[in-house]
């Protein structure tokens, strides 16, 4: 934070973030925590006017002008200044084949990954536009995972692009009232933090042994390693998937947890699993809290303790009862979760 910077808040992190900061500032990779996306635009383009969109998106929302202090406080803090310049990054690349461009702007991707973000003094998104040809361009928005989830996507690019229009005619964009991500943090501030504590220590009691899963290495590595396991089902299984979730009236998440459950259970040889499962924070009592913009995710442990005979049907009953149980609970930290079987 530079001395022209004028502070307009400060509040604490969620505890999501509070993971994602510890590992920011001690692991060397940065990319674990980076999140990009793509988009094309076909026609014409001002990259002006996209600046200019992009720096009116950035004064809009809180979060893209939010630093991180590990230093003055002896707790981490979010700060709120009142400006953060950002400059599109611009690659015409219209003289390359298909290819070569695809080839470039991949590596380019690479690159913002392993470059990322100094959490504590720069703006936490950066947008790069390359051009293709005359017609086509593709962008690229990277931001650090501490500031924005996944659910707050698809709302950044329409804010974008509906202000980039509206400069573009000339007129005033239409977006929606602004909520702020402050009220959120006020939120979990108030919860009961013993009563959410008391509810976990009850749910993972009597456990005697940690979980595994089917790949994991004997020995652990030094450090955070971000690692991904990806396993697709084709449309019949969806559609199958589906309509199980709405004959027994459950989600298509208890549907999934209730297999993988069992794959744990016949890989573990024990009838007592526990796995962890992100859930999307949105259920909090905050006024506009689905349409707001910044990090709500957390991760809570899911314990499915097979009884005797338990079929399908009552499985699946169990996992959503439990879903619905353990929502009031949900914003406890994950970190605090482990500590109590410790």
């Amino acid at each position: 934070m530079s001395s022209k910077q004028l502070l307009q808040k400060i509040y604490s992190l969620t505890p999501m973030q509070e993971g994602i900061l510890y590992h920011t500032l001690r692991e060397e990779n940065q990319g674990n925590f980076i999140v990009q996306l793509f988009f094309s635009v076909e026609g014409s383009l001002s990259l002006d006017i996209m600046n200019k969109s992009m720096q009116l998106l950035v004064q809009r929302h809180d979060v893209f002008r939010t630093l991180f202090n590990v230093d003055k406080a002896k707790r981490p803090i979010q700060m709120v200044v009142d400006h953060l310049e950002h400059k599109i990054v611009f690659q015409d690349l219209t003289e390359k084949n298909h290819d070569c461009q695809m080839e470039y702007i991949s590596h380019y991707a690479d690159q913002e990954k392993m470059k990322g973000f100094d959490v504590t003094a720069e703006m936490l998104v950066r947008l790069a536009v390359f051009q293709t040809n005359l017609q086509h361009f593709r962008l690229l928005l990277s931001f650090h995972h501490i500031i924005v989830d996944g659910w707050s996507l698809s709302a950044i690019v329409q804010e974008l692009f509906e202000i980039y229009s509206a400069l573009s005619a000339q007129r005033s964009p239409v977006l929606r009232e602004i909520h702020s991500f402050q009220n959120y943090i006020e939120w979990l501030n108030r919860q009961d933090q013993d009563s959410a504590s008391l509810y976990w220590n009850q749910y993972l009691e009597g456990i005697e042994q940690s979980t595994a899963l089917p790949w994991q290495p004997k020995q652990k590595k030094e450090g955070y390693l971000q690692e991904q396991v990806k396993f697709t089902f084709d449309r019949e299984m969806t559609k199958k998937i589906k309509e199980l979730a709405l004959a027994y009236r459950v989600t298509m998440n208890a549907v999934i947890q209730a297999i993988w459950s069992i794959v744990l259970k016949r890989y573990n040889d024990t009838n007592d699993v526990v796995f962890g499962t992100v859930v999307s924070g949105r259920h909090a009592a905050v006024s506009g809290i689905d349409q707001m913009i910044g990090i709500f995710i957390n991760t809570n442990p899911v314990r499915i303790n097979f009884e005797q005979d338990i079929d399908f049907e009552d499985l699946l009953i169990l996992i959503h009862k439990q879903m619905i149980d353990s929502q009031e609970h949900s914003h406890y930290p994950l970190m605090k979760i482990q500590a109590l079987r410790h």
